[in-house]
């Protein structure tokens, strides 16, 4: 028992003196330890390289037509979608744009087709 208390005691005072001079190296305007500072230069690397990511990739969507580059879509495009205005060409449809139903869903196979009546004129 009394070896382990002499390790424990110069275990603590290797921690103090360690303190003592990470204390000293701050007041002096230096990092407290080289670990300390090895970290710190990492960390300042990661973050510039986070950072060039993300200028890096504010470049790709500026270059990258700003229509599909702000969302993804399943819609079919529209026939005038990609004129500029200033063209003056006319809309295909005016304002009537053709009406293009949904898809039939699995619930309609109980629903019987309506069978179309003579027209008499």
């Amino acid at each position: 028992m009394g070896w382990q208390l002499g390790g424990m005691q110069a275990e603590k005072h290797e921690l103090t003196d360690t303190i003592e001079s990470a204390h000293d190296n701050v007041a002096e305007g230096l990092p407290p330890t080289a670990d300390a500072e090895r970290e710190w230069e990492r960390m300042e690397r990661h973050r510039e390289m986070l950072q060039e990511a993300r200028e890096r990739r504010a470049v790709e969507v500026v270059e990258d037509d700003p229509a599909t580059a702000t969302s993804h879509t399943t819609a079919e495009p529209r026939p005038n979608a990609y004129l500029p205005e200033a063209l003056g060409i006319p809309k295909p449809y005016g304002t009537y744009a053709p009406f293009k139903p949904s898809d039939q869903g699995s619930t309609m196979r109980h629903i019987r087709k309506p069978e179309p009546r003579e027209i008499v004129i």
